[in-house]
């Protein structure tokens, strides 16, 4: 039964046509109660490459965000009278060594020592730079070339990898 409007109607409405009308309201709410009403949310969030993208309930890309890279600053062989910075790279004889302090260096390296944390051993030499070739996944790691710097990005923890120009050796887990 449809409603009846009383300026519709002309004049005033019956009884019957006002319990009608609530009888109509409450049909039409109770239909509304018993269906499940789907909101649009995020369904998925996945990775594409160094990209974190967002998919709604109904499989469109509702928005993405690039995944931070770490910011590591390879510096080369190590140098007196130098001001490093904390995620600083060096190379110290055979040890690749990694800022945890930020410091003016002295004319010895054991002076400052405990500003460094040693990542790796053997992998290097005094001559060795270190290039950051970026977030990869396992599959899609490049050919290992000496100095080389990635993150493994599909494996938990993250894990950041030096080449030593034959292979692949893990050097930090995040």
């Amino acid at each position: 039964m449809p409603i009846i409007y009383r300026k519709d109607k002309g004049s005033p409405l019956s009884f019957e046509e006002l319990d009608g009308n609530f009888l109509d309201l409450d049909k039409r709410l109770r239909s509304l109660e018993c269906k499940e009403v789907y909101g649009e949310g995020i369904a998925t969030i996945s990775r594409e490459g160094d990209q974190l993208v967002f998919k709604n309930s109904l499989g469109e890309k509702v928005g993405q965000c690039t995944l931070p890279m770490p910011i590591l600053k390879a510096t080369g062989p190590w140098k007196s009278d130098t001001d490093y910075c904390i995620h600083d790279l060096i190379s110290h004889g055979q040890l690749t060594l990694l800022c945890i302090k930020s410091h003016r260096s002295s004319s010895r390296f054991e002076d400052h020592q405990h500003c460094w944390q040693t990542l790796v051993e053997g992998l290097t030499s005094a001559k060795t730079s270190f290039s950051m070739v970026g977030l990869c996944e396992k599959t899609t790691i490049p050919k290992p070339s000496v100095g080389q710097l990635v993150c493994v990005i599909d494996e938990k923890p993250l894990k950041l990898l030096i080449s030593d120009g034959t292979g692949w050796h893990q050097i930090l887990t995040q």
